[in-house]
């Protein structure tokens, strides 16, 4: 039997003031969107780096000021029913979040089960943590939405993993669920300006089992600032930040990545992503960056987490011996323009 705890922290009275302080869904699937001619939807951001963003902010009134976004690349991420196979690998799973890098073929996902009216019983069931994908046993609750500000909801999980890095096991933990704050968003890459927004926050604590042993923890947050404007069109975050910390002390690893997303628009339709023909092989990566592709590779450049670059170049191979494990973004110019992919170096 799972283990629940739930929390209503705020009044009715608190909730008059500012009046728009919940989220109403996770994500929307496009057939229940106001125009019933929409099958599909893919909102577009901008994939940027920051060195000043602090998301330890909460509570009420906040005012979030993200001034220093530098783009990397886009990204693009659909929202859609699960896949006959997709559900073979996770029973559980009704709908993907899928969020595809410009240019890169496979994407990153989370597994979701809900009931079909997109509110109720909302669970995590498995998807892709930043190099570690998920296939949870016992499944992440999330809520039964609206959730309004001061909701917090620790559910205990367990499940199986398979890393980038090359081991897999079993493991068990905690997924925590909080709007925790709410107030203004501004950005200089994307399309808050002054915007009213609520936050929800999701952790996950995961100790993980190695051939039957505690290996270490993965800890990942995961932070969506939805826009609550009146007449808001964008029910789907407008801003979002992924961190995850990978720490096993046996191979020497304790890495941090965060990713940084901040909304450009919805495309309705069909949508066809540019595909160029540009790959990372083998990948992860050893001492030595190979990018394989047909056209004339002019420039290189590797960026870690924090948007720093760690290394560049020109050509197919790049030398990357002096990198830390963990996932960088590859961004490569050519004759087709420029396109980002994320590596995982071992």
């Amino acid at each position: 039997m799972k283990t629940k705890l739930l929390l209503f922290l705020l009044s009715f009275s608190c909730f008059a003031v500012f009046g728009q302080e919940q989220v109403n869904m996770f994500y929307t699937y496009p057939s229940i969107m106001s125009s019933p001619e929409v099958t599909e939807a893919v909102d577009n951001y901008a994939l940027v780096s920051s060195e000043t963003i602090d998301e330890s902010q909460d509570g009420e009134n906040v005012v979030w000021n993200f001034d220093d976004l530098q783009l990397i690349t886009y990204t693009h991420t659909q929202f859609r029913p699960a896949t006959t196979a997709e559900v073979e690998e996770y029973p559980a799973a009704d709908f993907v979040v899928e969020t595809f890098i410009d240019g890169q073929e496979d994407p990153t996902s989370y597994m979701l089960s809900m009931d079909e009216n997109m509110l109720s019983n909302v669970y995590f069931v498995g998807g892709d943590m930043g190099g570690y994908s998920v296939n949870y046993t016992d499944n992440a609750f999330i809520g039964n939405f609206p959730l309004s500000y001061g909701y917090i909801n620790t559910d205990e999980v367990e499940g199986t993993y398979q890393a980038a890095i090359g081991i897999s096991g079993t493991f068990t933990g905690f997924a925590t669920v909080e709007v925790d704050a709410y107030g203004t968003l501004t950005v200089n890459q994307g399309v808050a300006n002054n915007t009213p927004v609520v936050r929800m926050r999701l952790i996950q604590t995961l100790s993980i089992n190695y051939m039957g042993l505690p290996a270490g923890l993965i800890t990942q947050n995961i932070y969506n600032y939805y826009d609550v404007s009146e007449g808001s069109v964008t029910p789907n975050p407008i801003f979002r930040i992924i961190s995850t910390n990978v720490d096993i002390p046996a191979l020497s690893l304790d890495e941090t990545t965060r990713s940084y997303e901040s909304y450009i628009d919805t495309t309705a339709g069909t949508q066809s992503f540019k595909r160029v023909n540009l790959a990372i092989a083998p990948n992860p990566v050893g001492d030595v960056l190979h990018i394989t592709g047909d056209t004339q590779i002019q420039s290189v450049t590797v960026t870690d987490a924090a948007g720093r670059i760690v290394a560049s170049g020109t050509g197919n191979d790049i030398a990357v011996s002096h990198i830390s494990t963990g996932i960088y973004y590859v961004t490569v110019e050519n004759g087709l323009g420029r396109q980002a992919i994320k590596m995982v170096k071992k």
